[in-house]
């Protein structure tokens, strides 16, 4: 983009032609004293219809800076004329509008990665696996001591209270040793765990030693009264029990 200088007066005289035809002529004087001549030939309907005639500023003295307009390279497109005096009033600076974001949701906090199982998880599972074998042992010696043609059934009975006690044993402790040792899991990672499951799990644990002590305790008192399957019944409710502390304790290690 090229800036020219404007006159600073131009002189329009028209002269009507022999043929119709109308020579126009403009004689633009500019600051440094030149001048410079343009001549158009307008025909008669150039003449005849009202134009419209916008008219350049012109600088107010010969001592006033010239005005400057701008135009492409080409010459094909005029700009509104610019002082090269700076304006009194300040420009305007443009607004620039940002596009409208999205507010971007929290970053989620990152949990640390999974632990090891630790000797508790250990020793819990291996008390529980020796609880449900002593509890089996329980259930098939009780099977035995009630059946006919048994010689040994006073023997097996003593055997059967024998390995239904040490199951209480175990499984009273398997549950609590996997409490705590989710209870370190969550202590590490930050994590709660499953804890429905750890309630649920303490109901069924207390019912499980009640209904197993209570078996335990008719099968000493009462001869022949305790039957196999509620000893296996008992096995699957401390079973249950344990399951669902396990879960949780899992579920703080790893989630």
């Amino acid at each position: 983009m090229t800036f020219q200088e404007l006159p600073t007066s131009s002189t329009i005289t028209e002269v009507p032609n022999a043929d119709g035809t109308t020579t126009r002529t403009i004689v633009n004087q500019y600051k440094d004293g030149t001048r410079r001549t343009v001549k158009e030939i307008l025909s008669e309907s150039d003449t005849a219809a009202p134009q419209m005639v916008q008219a350049l500023p012109v600088n107010p003295s010969p001592s006033a800076p010239p005005l400057l307009y701008a135009t492409d390279v080409e010459g094909q497109q005029q700009q509104p004329p610019y002082s090269a005096t700076p304006s009194p009033h300040p420009p305007t600076a443009p607004i620039m509008v940002a596009d409208a974001q999205q507010p971007s949701s929290p970053p989620r906090s990152k949990k640390a990665p999974p632990v090891p199982s630790n000797i508790l998880t250990t020793i819990s599972i291996l008390f529980v696996v020796l609880g449900t074998t002593f509890g089996i042992a329980a259930g098939v010696y009780t099977y035995m001591s009630q059946t006919e043609d048994n010689d040994d059934y006073e023997e097996d009975g003593m055997k059967g209270q024998w390995a239904g006690a040490g199951a209480i044993f175990l499984f009273t402790l398997a549950t609590p040793f996997m409490f705590f040792s989710g209870k370190l899991y969550r202590m590490k990672r930050a994590s709660k765990g499953r804890p429905a499951f750890v309630m649920a799990s303490w109901i069924i644990y207390g019912f499980a030693l009640a209904y197993a002590g209570g078996l335990l305790f008719l099968g000493i008192e009462v001869e022949d009264y305790v039957r196999p399957t509620w000893v296996f019944a008992a096995i699957a409710v401390n079973l249950l029990a344990f399951l669902l502390m396990m879960f949780h304790a899992e579920a703080a290690r790893t989630r």
